[in-house]
This record gives structure tokens, C-alpha cells and sequence, in this order.
């Protein structure tokens, strides 16, 4: 399996999350299993994600492919990240797939 990003949080060292190239996938203990998560995300290649346990919130981003017109999409998850809706406010048609950056803490 392709692999892109993985993200875990040391406030719920449990959960551990994981954007592949054939969906998203979730382990809520500590990474020793997962199951796909991608209710409601129409593409499976899966590109990037983060989240932020706080407010029990994950986002990840999909898209087509890795190549071309890729057509990118943004999608969250506010239960455990089992139920996907589509963020809106981005463009209809994003090229290149959308990559989530960790802020650097200084």
C-alpha cells in the first residue's frame, strides 16, 4: 500500500490516522490495526491529512491521482473521521493535489 501521511497526536497517543493512495484510514489503538474510513469521499487516492483532536476534527485531501488534472478535493470529518462532508469555499477544479503542512513551532 501506498502510504502518503501518517499523524498522530501525543494528547490521544491512541488514535493514529493515515492517508494512502487507496483511502483513509483510521487505528484508535495505538496503530496496531486500521480500517478504512472514506464514507462519503468520492476518490480514493488521498494525499494528505491532519487532525486536531481538541474539537475531534480531521481533514484530509483527495483527489484523482498523483499526475494531471487531478482535480482536488478537501473534505472533514467531525466524527472520528467516519463520515466525510466536502469543504467549500475552494475552487471547483484544483490541479495538483492539496498538501497539509504541520505549523512549526518555535
Amino acid at each position: 500500500m501506498n502510504v502518503h501521511q501518517v499523524v498522530t497526536y501525543l494528547s490521544n497517543p491512541s488514535a493514529v490516522i493515515a492517508a494512502t493512495a487507496s483511502g483513509f484510514y483510521l487505528s484508535d489503538d495505538h496503530g496496531c490495526t486500521f480500517t478504512c474510513q472514506s464514507n462519503g469521499i468520492v476518490c480514493r487516492y488521498q494525499r494528505a491529512c491532519a487532525c486536531f483532536f481538541d474539537a475531534d476534527i480531521y481533514l484530509v485531501s483527495t483527489s484523482k491521482g498523483p499526475h494531471g488534472c487531478v482535480e482536488a478535493q478537501l473534505y472533514r470529518g467531525e466524527n472520528a473521521g467516519r463520515d466525510w462532508e466536502l469543504v467549500g469555499g475552494l475552487p471547483k477544479k484544483i490541479d495538483g493535489n492539496i498538501l497539509l503542512e504541520e505549523p512549526v513551532h518555535s
